[in-house]
């Protein structure tokens, strides 16, 4: 694996292929920066010409969750708010 660490928020590594796929080898700096661990799941951004990496964020879940659980309590209520 190619890895160079210019500063700490910038890291480089080859994309690999692993099987009928390709896949990129998180260098352990990164996991331990992330606080994450095998099975962490993350989100794949697509920035212009960057390809941005990141964890889920456990408080959007939540905070999906309660959504979900508020519109399914006050269904009604806001059917009639919207008319």
């Amino acid at each position: 694996m190619l890895l160079y660490c210019y500063n700490a928020s910038m890291l480089k590594t080859r994309i690999r292929k692993i099987g009928n796929s390709h896949g990129i080898l998180l260098p352990s700096q990164a996991i331990r920066y992330w606080r994450a661990k095998s099975g962490t799941e993350v989100e794949l951004v697509f920035d212009a010409d960057r390809l941005i990496i990141r964890p889920v964020s456990g408080d959007r879940d939540g905070f999906v969750r309660a959504l979900d659980e508020v519109l399914d309590e006050d269904e009604a209520i806001l059917r009639d708010l919207a008319k």
